[in-house]
């Protein structure tokens, strides 16, 4: 056993493979400290007031708008998401008449007036009518029923039309399918453009994606959709009433006509599966504060000191 030791390089052999062995873990620690420093370097310098500063003067030159520094909320009556584009939209072209579009007049006065307005204008348009259709057709044909029961926008569809796709698929493992999903598509339009009565309260079905590229395009409008955890991972805070809406990079959010050719641009957050928030914009002629403040980025203006009236929310 001991001529196999020493054959082997015996005592000077093994520390040398100690060695080895250690420097690497050694190399390896180095590498991850400097991994680490590179990550909390560039945090440091993605979070300074500096870059958000930035990111919020990037936002005004693009859309030649000033905006507010918090979210504004809305009714939670399912009818969030429309009632945060009309606040939105009105609240631009009240300050920033320029931006207006002659069918703008046509529009609702009221967030639910607005929204039956928005949904006669889907109910003639085929391309909003051929998503529906393919949705529709997805839900029946290609998703597997445990994936179906996780989908949020399936749940959030009309009674009888969950039920017909229910139906419709379990037909299907019997017969071949016949099923008119234009026509499902005209029946969820009606159905979605108006309310229902839950507990004595007017309530809305809540709409999703399809309808936000729908009203991009129709209104010609940059729709900027931002969600909670996207918005707090963007800033770095531990709250949305923390947050400066101005200082979320584009790269947190995604924009529904992001092809059209216009300045019209209005701002939302998801804050969960079914509820929205607004960014509004605020008066021109109110100029931002020139000596910069690093901790609230823009001194808070109260619109309404403008002597411009708002819409109310």
């Amino acid at each position: 056993d001991k001529t196999k030791y020493y054959l082997r390089g015996g005592e000077v052999s093994r520390e040398k493979a100690e060695k080895e062995r250690k420097s690497k873990e050694d190399e390896k620690e180095a590498q991850r400290k400097e991994k680490e420093r590179k990550l909390a370097e560039e945090k440091k310098k993605q979070f300074s007031p500096e870059n958000l500063r930035a990111i919020g003067k990037a936002l005004e030159n693009d859309t030649g708008v000033l905006w507010s520094d918090s979210f504004t909320d809305v009714d939670d009556d399912g009818n969030c998401q429309m009632h945060c584009v009309w606040l939105g939209l009105r609240t631009l072209i009240l300050h920033y008449p320029g931006l207006s579009e002659p069918s703008d007049k046509d529009l609702g006065e009221t967030p639910e007036a607005f929204r039956e307005d928005c949904f006669r204008m889907m109910a003639a348009d085929n391309v909003y009518q051929q998503e529906l259709v393919s949705t529709f057709k997805t839900y029946v044909e290609d998703i597997d029923g445990a994936v179906l029961k996780t989908l949020e926008d399936f749940f959030t569809l009309p009674d009888f039309l969950r039920s017909r796709i229910l139906e419709t698929r379990k037909k299907s493992l019997t017969q071949e399918i016949k099923a008119d999903y234009a026509q499902w598509a005209r029946d969820y339009t009606k159905s979605a453009s108006g309310h229902r009565i839950v507990n004595g309260r007017k309530v809305y079905y809540p709409l999703g994606v399809s309808e936000l590229r729908a009203i991009s395009r129709l209104l010609n409008l940059q729709l900027h959709v931002m969600t909670k955890n996207s918005v707090l991972e963007a800033t770095n805070k531990g709250t949305i009433d923390q947050v400066d809406p101005r200082t979320v990079s584009r790269n947190y959010i995604q924009v529904f006509g992001i092809g059209l050719p216009t300045k019209r641009v209005v701002r939302l957050m998801n804050i969960d599966e079914n509820h929205y928030h607004i960014h509004l914009p605020r008066p021109p002629k109110q100029a931002r504060d020139p000596a910069f403040d690093e901790i609230n980025y823009w001194k808070p203006m109260d619109c309404a000191d403008d002597g411009d009236e708002l819409p109310e929310v």
